[in-house]
């Protein structure tokens, strides 16, 4: 047995004993979109890019598509709105000026959008006039005391990259909702990540 099968089998022994119940952020965000799309009239994924659920949840991922009467993904990367395959109704473009006309959608759902918007206060502003509920979920700044001594010691982004340039702790995420006219229903802070409903004012 190999060195990564050895810590592969200890991995999952010492998670069942350490953290029982813990569940993959996606397969939250699975259940998640299945409570808030059912049922629904027209619904928006921002971010969509080339699948809405991991690749293994493909078959799922087609019987959640199919949960509403519309569905339709926007994301600025051509390249990854042609390889979808879900989706029927792409389109390529800027979730900060959306090319719909306003109350378009029931429901729009932003998984790890904010984090890589300049001006995400601006992007709810926008958006708030195209549907009557909104999912928004981004990695929880307040998850782990390490951020906040960093913080401190004036570091920088805990990302490595360039494309993100939001963090969001929760007061603040809840802050930008609110001023932009948003009532907020639920959240949840589980798994290191912050998730929002909210529903226009």
């Amino acid at each position: 047995m190999s060195v990564r099968d050895v810590s592969l089998r200890f991995y999952w022994k010492a998670q069942s004993v350490m953290v029982p119940g813990l569940q993959y952020a996606q397969t939250l965000y699975e259940h998640v979109l299945w409570q808030v799309t059912t049922g629904r009239g027209a619904w928006l994924e921002l971010g969509c890019g080339h699948q809405v659920l991991p690749p293994w949840r493909s078959v799922q991922e087609v019987d959640l598509v199919k949960q509403t009467r519309v569905t339709v993904g926007l994301d600025a990367d051509f390249h990854s709105l042609k390889s979808h395959r879900t989706i029927a109704r792409r389109v390529c473009g800027s979730v900060t000026t959306l090319p719909f006309m306003s109350e378009s959608f029931d429901l729009v759902s932003s998984n790890m959008v904010f984090e890589h918007l300049d001006d995400p206060e601006a992007f709810l502003r926008e958006t708030a006039g195209h549907f009557d509920r909104i999912y928004i979920e981004v990695p929880d700044f307040d998850a782990s005391i390490l951020n906040r001594l960093r913080q401190l010691r004036g570091r920088k982004l805990i990302y490595q990259d360039s494309d993100h340039v939001s963090e969001f702790d929760r007061a603040e995420l809840k802050a930008l909702a609110v001023e932009a006219g948003l009532r907020i229903t639920g959240e949840d802070y589980s798994l290191g990540f912050i998730r929002l409903w909210c529903t226009r004012s």
